[in-house]
């Protein structure tokens, strides 16, 4: 199985793994095999799922049925291409495997001139926000109302926020609003987002039936376009995150509250538990909403690569469509962050701001290209709980099977006092090819969202020499997970999805360093290895455009509650006419401001605010663990 990491979050995780490179293999060789599929992992790129392509015919094609389905047969045949996914929604729209050793750019061109193809293109890899509430963590959401306290361990400025008390006023929303969650998946059993998460009711639940046509069997509160089941739970965190600062349950007496108190998310997951997913996913996850009445959607992710057909998605969309800018501290004007840089009329485009009003160091900025800020820095919210059921410090190595010469560093470790390393002595050897497996196996048997984590540091021959991470389930037949090459300085904190596993009473891993006859380096160091699993729920802080994005679309479902009959255009003129305009961000978002949503509200609203709000009193301390995502 090829292990392939596709879209990434927009938080600033990113920028603790520069300095590691991942390959990914089909089949493994070794020797004087480079791996020129090596890339590093967080690096903006036009990078491409390296067999793939995303096809549309024209519309005059597929509108006869037998005749679209024997040219489209021929001409994949022709290719050597086979169908992998047809789109639901859009007619003849494809998703195409290639046969080994075809290039995709070789692809493409062929595709391009045949001239029944509206276009064809890779399948890009883009990178994986009344009364005052009783929840109790409320104090912690500066960006909702921020009293200058401290938060996280840092203190803000009195009314650098959204002025979210004032706004609800107005009001705290409707449960008619639906907020499509394009993302990782949404925890949706957390009591904070239980009650406001979207019900299907054309659709009942566990009869193996599609009963509203939609072309989704048993789609009751979304879909999961990763594993094309009707479970999109999250994995990762990310998603579930970005829900809960839209509409987590306002005034329910727990943890916190969303910017919407009552909005319904509807959870579509096409990242996976690693925060990685394709192109063609998020353009089927866009056309699901769209068809299954979502008004808004939060797409907290980004990439570098144009697509036709995901910007002919967003434009298919009849509904406000809120993209976070970027985290690469990059002008968007010169250097597009997509989709919030497509020119589509229905897109706002989020930048975020720190605790005190300014633009936060990691975001991506535009005068032309991105439109507002919102809050994006310790920003506190929901996520699924984890639970540890394996750890190794790497005191010893009794839990692991040892190939020689795997053994023990007191010299260099993550903690005390000491790691595992591949060449205890010196640098490893040449043509190396030795393991460190996991003695008993992991039971995963009544498991869900299983994760390995370490922490890793590297020295190796880049592109020659690297470490695999392998699983299996009966020591023989092995599957790589990841593999890294190349030089980091100092550990790095590492994750690897074995969702895959879930379910299986018997899992084992191992780490293999493998070298050519030449260059040898010091080789790998892995310290504080644990696997987790989902378990319950949580609360944590993140970082991220992907935080700020979410404030804008839960405003913006504020907004529709008090207008329904408004389209995309009047939400969005909503949105960015109420504004408070700060220095910081003059010349770096089109109108210059951080989103208010008590000014948003009041240029809207028919009637007056229902009176003023008693504001806690300044000064609460609040302190967390901060969690980047």
């Amino acid at each position: 199985m090829v292990y392939t990491r596709k879209v990434g979050l927009c938080g600033i995780l990113s920028i603790f793994v520069t300095l590691i490179f991942m390959f990914l293999f089909t089949q493994v060789s070794f020797a004087k095999t480079p791996l020129s599929s090596a890339k590093r992992i967080g690096e903006p790129s036009a990078a491409y799922i390296n067999d793939e392509v995303i096809i549309r015919f024209k519309p005059e094609v597929v509108a006869d049925s037998t005749q679209f389905a024997k040219l489209s047969a021929s001409l994949h045949k022709e290719i050597g291409a086979r169908v992998l996914k047809e789109s639901r929604t859009v007619r003849g729209l494809q998703l195409v495997k290639l046969p080994p050793g075809t290039k995709v750019t070789d692809a493409v061109v062929k595709y391009k001139r045949n001239a029944s193809v509206l276009y064809a293109e890779p399948n890009y890899i883009i990178r994986c926000s009344a009364i005052m509430p009783n929840d109790p963590n409320f104090s912690s959401l500066w960006g909702l109302h921020n009293t200058g306290q401290l938060v996280n361990g840092v203190a803000g400025t009195v009314d650098a926020d959204i002025d979210a008390p004032e706004a609800w006023n107005y009001t705290t929303g409707t449960g008619t609003i639906i907020i499509a969650v394009i993302d990782s998946g949404v925890a949706y059993d957390h009591p904070d987002l239980s009650g406001n998460i979207w019900v299907n009711s054309g659709e009942v639940a566990g009869n193996g039936r599609d009963d509203d046509g939609n072309g989704y069997i048993d789609d009751v509160r979304g879909w999961d376009f990763v594993d094309e089941d009707n479970d999109p739970y999250d994995f990762n965190m990310h998603g579930t995150h970005v829900a809960g600062t839209i509409a987590a349950v306002g005034n329910n007496a727990q943890g916190v509250t969303g910017v919407n108190w009552r909005a319904k998310i509807m959870p579509l997951r096409f990242m996976d538990a690693m925060g990685f997913g394709d192109t063609y996913d998020a353009i089927e996850a866009i056309n699901y909403a769209a068809r299954n009445g979502a008004h808004i959607i939060n797409c907290s992710w980004g990439g570098s690569s144009y697509s036709q057909a995901l910007k002919d998605a967003i434009d298919g969309f009849p509904g406000l469509v809120v993209c976070a800018a970027g985290n690469e501290g990059s002008n968007n004007d010169s250097f597009p962050d997509y989709p919030a840089s497509y020119t589509c009329p229905n897109i706002i485009s989020v930048a975020s701001t720190d605790q005190n009003d300014g633009l936060a160091y990691f975001s991506n900025y535009g005068a032309s290209s991105v439109d507002v800020a919102a809050p994006g820095v310790n920003i506190y919210s929901t996520v699924p709980g984890r639970k540890q059921i394996f750890f190794d410090g790497m005191t010893n190595l009794g839990n692991w099977t040892v190939d020689y010469p795997w053994g023990l560093s007191t010299v260099i470790f993550y903690s005390s006092p000491s790691s595992a390393t591949d060449s205890p002595s010196g640098n490893y050897a040449a043509n190396s090819n030795v393991t460190l497996t996991l003695k008993n196996p992991v039971d995963l048997s009544s498991e869900r969202g299983a994760k390995l984590e370490y922490k890793l540091r590297l020295d190796t021959e880049q592109g020659y020499d690297g470490l695999f991470v392998e699983a299996s389930t009966d020591q023989v037949n092995w599957t790589t997970i990841s593999g890294y090459t190349g030089y980091s300085s100092y550990f790095m904190p590492m994750e690897e999805d074995l969702s895959a596993y879930d379910g299986k009473p018997a899992v084992y891993i191992r780490f293999r360093l493998f070298s050519d006859e030449i260059i040898n380096y010091d080789g790998a160091y892995i310290d504080d290895v644990r696997i987790t699993t989902i378990s319950g729920w949580s609360y944590e802080y993140a970082d991220g455009t992907s935080m700020a994005a979410p404030h804008v679309a839960g405003l913006a479902g504020l907004v529709k509650a008090i207008q329904p009959g408004y389209g995309y255009s009047q939400l969005r003129d909503a949105v960015l006419r109420g504004v408070d305009v700060k220095s910081s961000l003059s010349g770096k978002v089109a109108t210059g401001g951080r989103i208010n949503a008590a000014k948003a509200l009041s240029s809207v609203a028919t009637l007056p605010p229902k009176g003023t709000i008693d504001k806690p009193a300044q000064g609460a301390t609040v302190s967390g663990t901060v969690t980047v995502s």
